[in-house]
């Protein structure tokens, strides 16, 4: 007589159910983390190399003739247009306001864009938002040329009002813009980096989690 093996029922016997309810081990549910929107890519190394030109170039190399970084090589002309030596019309206006203020204002807005898009300041929503004044929801979703063409239509028109403001202060002064010295064409390459650092940008950080495995039904089916 063939007597059945530990735990197995006798000849006739219903096999055994588990109990309804019973638990059997699950697969621990991990909900997928926040990933930031954006990191440090390509576009850093130009945006770098650009600020620090910038600020060699305003700040330590002559820009003119005489010799003198760029506040020197202005400082004659706001004189002069501050005490109303120079008259007031809209172009003037203009020049003396780039030339006391707007140089540092401009060059500074273009190289922290630069670098700060570059570098992967766009973390998320608050962001994005604060940094750029942008929703970002291209960004959300992992495309980034949106985003990387506008800032590089605002690095654009930076540079191109440096340019035109250059050349309005030199026809003021009776002089051609191909008269100034290394500080101004060092200036201009620092703003084109920039402007290539925006362009390049920096790389996704977005990406969609994996699927992850749904928790077994009460007999362990999915």
């Amino acid at each position: 007589m063939n007597y059945p093996g530990p735990g197995q029922p006798w000849g006739g016997q219903p096999q055994q159910q588990p109990p309804y309810g019973q638990q059997y081990p699950q697969q621990q549910y991990m909900p997928p983390q926040q990933q930031p929107w954006t990191l440090p890519g390509w576009g850093a190394i130009p945006a770098v190399i650009g600020t620090v030109l910038i600020v060699i170039g305003i700040f330590a190399i002559d820009w003119t003739d005489g010799g003198g970084s760029y506040v020197d090589a202005a400082k004659p002309y706001v004189q002069a247009y501050d005490k109303d030596l120079v008259p007031p019309d809209k172009e003037n206006g203009f020049v003396f306001f780039y030339l006391k203020f707007g140089i540092f204002g401009f060059a500074a807005a273009q190289a922290m864009l630069a670098l700060m898009w570059s570098l992967g300041s766009v973390r998320g929503r608050v962001s994005a938002f604060l940094t750029f004044g942008i929703w970002g929801a291209g960004l959300r979703a992992g495309r980034l040329n949106g985003a990387r063409i506008a800032l590089t239509v605002v690095c654009v028109l930076f540079t191109a009002l440096h340019v035109t403001a250059w050349v309005m202060w030199t026809d003021l002064v009776g002089a051609d813009i191909g008269d100034l010295e290394a500080g101004a064409w060092l200036t201009l390459a620092g703003l084109v980096l920039t402007t290539i650092g925006c362009a390049v940008g920096p790389r996704s950080g977005f990406a969609q989690p994996p699927l992850q495995p749904m928790p077994p039904g009460p007999y362990g089916y999915r």
